[in-house]
């Protein structure tokens, strides 16, 4: 019994001092405003440096498993400002996290890099962001 509770009390001290996983690779945080870098409407491309426009996608996190995302446009002295409503977000790889809308993968985001291409049948938005 002695040496049970010598090689349990040896083992909780190496457990103790193993490195903390969380602290290595911690949680991106996927709130904050990202600068559009490519913004397409149906193979329309509306961000480039001739065009003038600018944008942001502002994100928010109400939970732990949805966003909330607002695109802001600005060109010709105008701002158009749209609220996408809330997107799940499930864990993908790494500090990666995916988009879904009723099932459907609609981009990724990893608190650096958002992208998302969406579609209802008769337009699609791709749309690339930094932060």
């Amino acid at each position: 019994m002695k040496n049970f509770l010598i090689a349990f009390l040896l083992l909780f001290t190496v457990a103790a001092c193993l490195p903390n996983r969380d602290k290595d690779d911690p949680e991106p945080e996927l709130a904050g405003t990202y600068n559009l870098t490519s913004f397409r409407v149906n193979n329309q491309e509306f961000i480039t440096a001739n065009t003038g426009v600018t944008g942001t996608i502002v994100v928010t996190r109400p939970s732990d498993t949805r966003i909330s995302l607002t695109l802001s446009l600005r060109g010709n002295g105008q701002t158009q400002t749209d609220n996408l409503g809330e997107i799940e977000i499930r864990k993908a790889s790494g500090r990666n996290y995916d988009m879904y809308e009723s099932g459907t993968r609609l981009g990724s985001i990893n608190g650096t890099d958002l992208n998302f291409d969406i579609s209802d049948g008769s337009d699609r938005i791709v749309v690339a962001a930094r932060k």
